[in-house]
């Protein structure tokens, strides 16, 4: 259990890469410098799977990115929830308490999820459960709306 970062040294100088833990074994970043002397800070998480200990998790992600000054944001990992119906097969939505928890941070930091922005009608899983047949979509990567147009 936990987050981890895998980095390329032939595309990221590993001297310019601030690694901090913000949530023990659920919530990490990493900060470096790329292109032009941009900024990147790069959030890893892997949410927890009890509703109401999603929600504090949530709600905790949100008031550390609360005052993110930094321009160039990426956040990234294991959900355990969905946003949509069509991101669950058999399709349901996720409590509501927990969409609107994870809602605040893509609401505070202008984070989109950007394949299903190119996909908007597109089932495509990343959890797989053997004995339901039950899927869903829960590992994503959003970035900040400003970013869409470089893809």
């Amino acid at each position: 259990m936990g987050v981890a970062f895998a980095i390329n040294k032939d595309l990221v100088d590993e001297n310019n890469l601030h690694h901090e833990i913000m949530i023990p074994n659920r919530a990490s970043n990493i900060k470096s410098k790329w292109g032009d002397n941009q900024k990147l800070t790069l959030i890893n998480i892997y949410s927890l799977n009890n509703k109401e200990n999603k929600i504090k998790f949530f709600k905790k992600l949100a008031s550390m990115t609360r005052n993110n000054k930094h321009k160039d944001l990426c956040v990234m990992g294991d959900f355990n929830c969905v946003e949509s119906d069509i991101d669950r097969s058999f399709p349901h939505r996720d409590n509501e308490k927990v969409v609107a928890s994870w809602r605040k941070v893509t609401t505070r930091n202008k984070l989109i999820d950007v394949w299903r922005m190119q996909n908007p009608t597109r089932k495509s899983f990343s959890f797989f459960q053997t004995s339901s047949k039950a899927m869903a979509r829960i590992d994503r990567i959003y970035i900040q709306r400003s970013h869409q147009l470089c893809l």
